[in-house]
């Protein structure tokens, strides 16, 4: 409320979000949010277009980037995203990668073990199998990206594959991730 705030885009099916909007008094609202009569609705032509889809997935094809970009009416077009990188970051990556002995040219794939649930990840066994075809054919040099939290999945790919990966478990901020991946050759990744 103290924002004051003209309108709000909620791209979330949440009823806890659409409760704080309603209570922070936004008055214009796209997206999930409470009505006068604190009834849950949606508002906006796009926004209708993507929760009918969610229920109905395996009908049609959904692009969530093509959403969340539709869901302010005659918004601008964006032919790419915007996510700004610093000296800094491209520096902490090029480091990283001359310490673990990687040139230009070379192959490397990160891949991205850990997911908010356990159904929406891919087997470890699967990662390090691809881990180990990738060095095969290519030479790859692999790095496992991720919160510290996640580590307990990086030990259970070196079960699986002994020293073919490198480690970065709580060791990289979003945007050293991202300068990284601008390097990658390939990123593979769960649903997170």
């Amino acid at each position: 409320r103290a924002g004051n705030f003209d309108i709000a885009y909620n791209v979330t099916h949440s009823v806890s979000s659409a409760m704080l909007i309603k209570i922070a008094g936004i008055p214009e609202v796209y997206g999930a949010h409470l009505g006068d009569d604190w009834q849950f609705i949606l508002r906006g032509r796009w926004t209708t277009y993507f929760f009918t889809s969610v229920f109905s997935r395996e009908y049609n094809d959904l692009n969530l980037c093509d959403i969340t970009r539709n869901i302010v009416e005659d918004a601008p077009p964006s032919r790419e995203l915007h996510f700004d990188l610093h000296d800094e970051d491209h520096q902490f990556a090029q480091a990283l990668l001359a310490e673990h002995g990687v040139n230009d040219g070379d192959y490397v794939a990160c891949f991205q073990l850990g997911a908010s649930e356990e159904g929406k990840r891919w087997a470890i066994e699967n990662f390090a199998a691809l881990g180990r075809i990738l060095v095969e054919r290519h030479q790859a040099k692999v790095f496992l990206l991720g919160v510290q939290s996640e580590q307990p999945l990086g030990d259970r790919f070196e079960s699986f594959a002994p020293g073919l990966a490198t480690h970065l478990f709580g060791k990289t901020s979003v945007a050293q991730v991202a300068a990284l991946l601008k390097r990658a050759t390939i990123l593979v990744t769960n649903d997170t």
